[in-house]
């Protein structure tokens, strides 16, 4: 059986995939999360609040400046996203 059109294709084009690759591998990487930072999640689970419970009011204190956001990436089930991470301000 010959080969398909699309197989031709991609075993000649290979060699870039391989720039590709090294490419998202170094911008797909998770971040390393510092201490003091968490998640809307982790506080909500912390307080036993809801998770819109939660992310309004942490909302409330970035407005107030009594809180930072930040966003890191991080792992979840689909892949890697970048997830809105809160600290208090001292």
């Amino acid at each position: 059986m010959a080969k398909s059109k699309n197989r031709d294709r991609l075993d000649s084009d290979n060699k870039n995939l391989d720039s590709w690759v090294a490419h998202l591998e170094s911008t797909l990487k998770e971040d390393e999360i510092p201490d003091g930072w968490a998640t809307v999640r982790d506080v909500a689970k912390a307080t036993n609040l809801s998770f819109y419970t939660i992310r309004g009011r942490l909302e409330r204190m970035v407005q107030e400046k009594k809180a930072e956001r930040k966003s890191f990436l991080v792992r979840i089930e689909t892949g890697i996203r970048s997830v809105n991470h809160y600290k208090l301000n001292q």
